[in-house]
């Protein structure tokens, strides 16, 4: 089992200085060389490939906590923005309905107190119709002048119930569900956030053991 011999010089021959006198293979030698260079330049890259995914990892372990983490403040910022007492969405939409119903109510006086005004008018056109100081024309106008009152009267009538209604079905529905969503938004970036950073916790550590059993072999 040693090594082969590829030539050797005559048993008694005469030699002379720096004449070579036995060659071994050098092939099998040669084999393990290439063989260890070999693995070496793969423990080499992949050593590179380990300590750069480690980087890429950090790298993108800071990208998607940040992200997460904006969430989180985005959340509670809508949530806030929504509920603030003075300033909020849900007290914007409050008082425009408030306005919305006290302008009803206003037309609805100036409503009733035009109709008021414009049958009392009709009255008159009817009795000097009747006394024959007036026309059929005129009296029809007054008649339709107050058909145009008793619109206006209607219409401001059904402004108030429309915004009374809104009003009820913002403070009674539509406010709670929003609120629920919000908090529920909120609540679930909070979680996002937890798993997010558990992720990046066990992500990091796969890099760095990955890293570390690429530099023992190296």
């Amino acid at each position: 089992s040693g090594t082969r011999i590829i030539s050797i010089v005559p048993n008694g021959k005469a030699v002379k200085k720096g004449e070579l006198l036995v060659e071994f293979d050098s092939a099998p030698l040669q084999e393990r060389l290439d063989s260890r260079v070999l693995s070496y330049e793969q423990s080499k890259a992949a050593q590179i490939q380990a300590t750069s995914k480690l980087e890429n990892q950090k790298t993108q372990n800071e990208t998607s906590l940040a992200a997460a983490t904006l969430k989180v403040e985005l959340a509670g910022m809508n949530l806030k923005m929504y509920e603030d007492g003075e300033d909020g969405t849900y007290r914007i939409a409050l008082n425009d309905l408030d306005l919305k119903i006290q302008e009803a109510k206003n037309q609805i006086v100036e409503a009733k107190a035009a109709l008021l005004l414009q049958r009392t008018s009709r009255n008159g056109m009817e009795m000097l119709y009747k006394l024959g100081y007036r026309g059929k024309g005129d009296l029809d106008q007054a008649m339709y002048k107050t058909v145009q009152a008793e619109d206006l009267l209607v219409k401001a009538t059904n402004a108030l119930a429309n915004a009374l209604a809104n009003r009820r079905k913002l403070e009674q529905f539509e406010y709670p569900m929003k609120k629920l969503e919000l908090e529920g938004t909120q609540n679930t970036s909070r979680q996002s956030l937890i798993q997010v950073q558990r992720d990046n916790e066990a992500l990091l550590a796969q890099g760095e053991a990955a890293k570390n059993a690429a530099d023992r072999a190296l």
